[in-house]
């Protein structure tokens, strides 16, 4: 049994399912309602510290490892969709990252050259 409807129970069902299991969903409200629904769409790559400060806490290696696991996420997302026929409109479009005052282009510009250098990111500046 997967109790939640959202994006984490949905996935969890399914991917159950496709290796056999027999499985019942149990949610609330309908199912995507929530704030999966509300969300869901962002498929980004990348965690929420700056590349410098994963380094620091996590050290190359596993910073590295959690990169790369956001970006099988959203190679997931689209098999996924290629695979059960979903129209959704997806598409890989990038980021943009847009510097407000003069002073923050240099620190954008460090975190650009970082997620390219150790990383593995096609970037641009």
């Amino acid at each position: 049994m997967v109790i939640g409807g959202g994006l984490t129970g949905l996935s969890t069902a399914y991917h159950a399912a496709r290796k056999g299991a027999h499985v019942v969903l149990v949610e609330k409200d309908k199912v995507g309602s929530g704030a999966s629904g509300r969300n869901g769409s962002m498929c980004t790559q990348g965690i929420t510290i700056s590349p410098a400060e994963a380094r620091k806490r996590y050290r190359q290696p596993r910073a590295r490892e959690l990169y790369d696991a956001f970006r099988e996420a959203v190679d997931l997302v689209e098999e996924l969709t290629v695979m059960e026929q979903i129209d959704c409109d997806f598409h890989r479009v990038g980021r943009l990252g847009v510097a407000f005052k003069p002073q923050h282009f240099e620190s954008m510009r460090a975190k650009q050259r970082d997620l390219a250098d150790n990383f593995g990111h096609d970037t641009r500046c």
